[in-house]
């Protein structure tokens, strides 16, 4: 779906107030909840991950 000029305006210039860490960094990590980084590597590990540089399956040919 085409994106028109003042819809793709509004979103640059939402995009250019809302700038990452504004307020803040907030970095969290396992041990602060209580949780071992290898069990839960453990648990995981038969998941997919996640390649967001990868094409979506939808737009892949068969």
């Amino acid at each position: 779906m085409p994106l028109g000029g003042e819809a793709r305006g509004r979103m640059q210039a939402h995009l250019t107030k809302a700038v990452q860490n504004r307020f803040g960094v907030h970095r969290y990590s396992l041990e602060d909840f209580g949780r071992d980084r290898a069990k839960v590597g453990a648990r995981f590990a038969g998941l997919p991950t996640c390649d967001p540089t990868r094409e979506p399956a939808s737009a892949r040919s068969s």
